[in-house]
């Protein structure tokens, strides 16, 4: 008799089959690793909403004005209790990911959306703390809908992603918008534009001749000219929040190293 499959395996079964008709390559990593940082946050969650149950039920047995604080905390402690346990479960149940060598499937309550590195259009970066640091992942499909997905700064799968998931997408991304720019089209990166007459920021245009280089640092882009060298024609701070800012990064760079060899 054959056994029913839990879940997670039926999950990898559906990755798999989908892999191989999309002909995505290899698998070369799934997240999260696993589920041990939500279900301890969940278990903490039920802990801190027994405890709230706990001082309620005291509380009855507590003279005034012992009780109605006991009732108060009780309450406190209960509703934080539950939202953190109900946080938990979501994160424990809703999204996956398996990433392969061209491109990746995501499961939104079980629910499969196949990407291709090249259907990527936008990728996008956010950062939150709360707790700890949490890196959010924002990809834009070629068709306009968006998926989500958090990875921990403590996750290996963030390593992974950086340097092999991230890479193949804005690899895809910078042949087709390469071959976009070579056509005439004016490409929009947030508040920067990018074309065959140089790049444009604030409704300032910076000629490609008088560029001298373009570079992120410590999320901050900085735009020099020849004639200042040392000095910034543009300083944009929290330029990782605009919408992929190392493509067009990537692609400033091959843009110049094609007209001045040298560099």
């Amino acid at each position: 008799m054959r056994q029913g499959r839990n879940p997670a395996q039926q999950r990898t079964l559906d990755a798999a089959q989908l892999a191989n008709a999309s002909h995505l390559g290899g698998l070369i990593g799934e997240y999260p690793k696993t589920r041990k940082p939500e279900v301890m946050r969940m278990l903490r969650g039920f802990g801190v909403l027994l405890l709230g149950c706990l001082l309620i039920s005291l509380s009855i047995h507590l003279l005034s004005p012992l009780g109605p604080l006991a009732a108060i905390a009780g309450a406190v402690l209960g509703a934080l209790g539950l939202v953190y346990a109900v946080e938990g479960l979501f994160y424990l149940t809703s999204r996956h990911m398996y990433a392969f060598t061209d491109g990746f499937i995501y499961f939104k309550r079980s629910k499969p959306v196949v990407f291709r590195w090249e259907d990527v259009s936008v990728m996008l970066k956010k950062r939150q703390q709360s707790g700890f640091v949490a890196q959010y992942v924002e990809i834009q499909h070629a068709d306009g809908h968006w998926v989500t997905f958090r990875i921990r700064d403590t996750d290996p799968f963030s390593l992974l992603f950086d340097t092999r998931v991230n890479t193949r997408a804005v690899g895809a991304l910078k042949a087709k918008w390469m071959k976009a720019y070579e056509a005439g089209r004016v490409l929009i990166f947030g508040p920067l534009d990018l074309s065959l007459a140089g790049v444009s920021y604030q409704k300032r245009l910076l000629p490609w001749s008088d560029i001298d280089q373009i570079f992120l640092l410590s999320g901050t882009l900085h735009i020099r000219t020849v004639q200042e060298k040392q000095s910034d024609w543009a300083t944009i701070p929290e330029a990782d929040r605009i919408p992929s800012i190392g493509l067009f990064v990537e692609m400033t760079k091959d843009i110049l190293k094609a007209k001045r060899p040298s560099l």
